[in-house]
């Protein structure tokens, strides 16, 4: 594999010095490990801005209290000012969606509310993608790679047309040993028809040569009058 391929970059945790709005309670989820900086999961909308565009590859939101049938809506606020929606349902209190674009950034809302009886809780926000800056080297990489791929697809290609002249030359080896073993059997009913002819024939002859050898004897035992 070449190396431009073979190092094909694997999208970065996008930190939060690259976000808007540093210091804001919302903003501080971003790669958050501090207890402090949780969330109550209220029935809002959660907005998130770069201080420029990322291509986003997916976001994983980390909660708990969420029930196996909470969603979280998703907006991304695409770089071409498009708008993409995307919902993702909880899995072991991590929601996730792939996103695959560039982006100025991206709001979520929960389906459900924290409550007294049901409390739930936003922990912390991890974005991983590639900044401009870097994506052009992934760009150059994805080149390499589409390249690899096509020597790949032509080496399968080649390998498809060996495996079918293989499987014609089994099936045609194939078809000789058959009629090969055909022939075999067939000659072996003819020299086992012709084995029984000449051992019946053998058989005939001994009789008869004993009939022969017994004829003389046989003349001797006649009266010299009719002899």
């Amino acid at each position: 594999m070449d190396n431009d391929v073979s190092e094909l970059k694997k999208p970065d945790v996008i930190p939060v010095e690259l976000f808007n709005f540093r210091g804001n309670r919302t903003t501080d989820l971003i790669n958050n490990q501090s207890i402090e900086n949780e969330l109550v999961g209220k029935l809002r909308d959660y907005k998130f801005e770069f201080l420029e565009p990322v291509f986003i590859s997916s976001i994983i939101v980390n909660t708990s209290g969420y029930s196996n049938f909470a969603t979280l809506y998703f907006e991304i606020h695409r770089n071409d000012g498009q708008e993409t929606q995307q919902i993702s349902e909880v899995s072991e209190d991590v929601f996730l969606i792939n996103v695959g674009q560039f982006a100025n950034g991206f709001t979520f809302r929960p389906s459900v509310s924290h409550s007294f009886f049901s409390p739930k809780t936003v922990k912390s926000i991890e974005v991983r993608g590639y900044r401009r800056d870097s994506f052009s080297e992934l760009e150059s990489a994805l080149v390499n790679l589409e390249g690899f791929d096509e020597k790949i697809r032509k080496r399968e290609q080649d390998l498809d047309q060996r495996q079918s002249e293989f499987d014609t030359k089994i099936s045609e080896l194939e078809r000789q040993v058959k009629e090969l073993s055909e022939n075999k059997n067939e000659l072996s009913a003819q020299i086992a028809g012709e084995t029984s002819t000449l051992q019946k024939q053998k058989s005939e002859r001994e009789q008869l040569q004993k009939a022969i050898k017994a004829f003389p004897h046989y003349v001797d035992t006649y009266p010299a009058a009719l002899k």
